[in-house]
């Protein structure tokens, strides 16, 4: 079973949580490095995380994951590849991974959707609008009024890394053992893809919107 995650700011974007409950479902001889490959792309420079504001990961803790990274043998990291590549990974790929601390919208789920390879995010911001759970799989997590995450101290990052990384193992356990969960999801996502963001539907309904304010004189529109 094929796993890919694609983020260039590796850290914010879920990369460590990755190589965290890979690594610890190893150890835990649940798994083992005959059973998934997971592919990674992302930048490891990129250690900033904006979701975690004044509550950084310290050096200690990167050298760590990246030590993990390197060592074990279920895990291709690249620094960076081309578009093309990355779309030719995702094809080659049985579930993507997005377990995100902070997101905008979240087109690279779209890009994998499109591909037919479902994918397990986070619920921020828009994510569970654009992955919904008969086309993937949501890490549930509390959110504030914004629909984001809140690290307002060392205590709030472990606690929510801790629940990241816990409902990314059931999930990796689940799609491991019951590969007919991918396939009905991944028929879902290329559906939901086809339906909701095909650029002539788009642009078809677009039409109708703007033929309705030009026709429809006696309303306002603000």
């Amino acid at each position: 079973m094929t796993f890919t995650f694609v983020g260039n700011e590796f850290y914010r974007k879920g990369g460590a949580e990755i190589v965290l409950a890979f690594s610890q479902l190893l150890r835990e001889n649940v798994i083992s490095s005959n059973d998934v490959r997971v592919n990674l792309v992302g930048d490891l420079r990129r250690t900033h995380n904006v979701a975690h504001q004044e509550f950084q990961d310290d050096a200690a803790f990167r050298v760590s994951v990246e030590g993990m990274l390197r060592e074990c043998p279920i895990f291709r990291h690249h620094t960076s590849l081309t578009n093309d590549a990355v779309l030719a990974l995702i094809k080659t790929s049985d579930v993507g991974l997005l377990p995100t601390w902070q997101e905008t919208y979240g087109f690279s789920v779209l890009e994998m959707q499109a591909c037919g390879c479902p994918v397990i995010t986070t619920n921020v911001r828009a994510l569970p609008e654009i992955n919904p759970e008969n086309a993937g799989w949501l890490i549930r997590c509390p959110l504030n009024p914004m629909l984001e995450l809140t690290v307002a101290s060392v205590s709030d990052k472990t606690l929510l890394r801790s629940a990241i990384v816990s409902q990314l193992k059931t999930y990796i356990l689940q799609i491991i053992s019951d590969s007919k969960i991918v396939s009905e999801r991944a028929k879902n996502s290329l559906a939901r893809i086809c339906l909701e963001h095909d650029p002539m539907l788009f642009r078809e309904r677009l039409n109708r919107i703007y033929m309705g304010f030009k026709t429809d004189k006696n309303k306002t529109f603000f």
